[in-house]
């Protein structure tokens, strides 16, 4: 049973690379007190492929090892150090969501409509103001 488990073993989609590494390592060392045990390259190939295969990037990351390393002498600690590290650089890259707040407007449109009456008397009457400041001073010029 456990040899089956080891043979479908993949990485579940909502799952990181520490906690596969722990479900995987559960079933190595079941086998291994069963007697049954895997090669180093064995259990690095076995991690490889039990990544899946619609993350973005993974595809990329997975290729880059199996071609820049020798398989067989890649240990399966310094493959799941450098998956870690990447999973944690990618989180690290992910977008932060902003949350826009909102306020909800308490005035009635009254209210509004107040106000905007208010501030155009005050407008409408600094103009007055100013054209008859502005007529007085013609006035003042022409009498001189």
């Amino acid at each position: 049973m456990l040899v089956q488990q080891y043979e479908v073993f993949k990485m579940k989609p909502d799952e990181s690379i520490s906690e596969m590494y722990d479900r995987l390592n559960t079933i190595i060392n079941s086998l291994a007190l069963l007697g049954k045990n895997y090669t180093n390259a064995e259990l690095v190939r076995k991690v490889l492929k039990s990544l899946p295969m619609n993350w973005e990037g993974w595809e990329g990351k997975k290729t880059a090892i199996e071609e820049a390393k020798d398989l067989t002498t890649l240990r399966l600690d310094q493959l799941m150090g450098s998956l870690i590290s990447y999973e944690e650089e990618k989180q690290s890259f992910v977008p932060q969501t902003t949350k826009s707040i909102a306020f909800k407007a308490s005035a009635s449109t009254d209210d509004v409509l107040d106000y905007i009456e208010a501030e155009t008397d005050d407008e409408l009457s600094l103009l007055v103001k100013g054209l008859n400041k502005l007529l007085y001073m013609k006035r003042f010029k022409r009498s001189v």
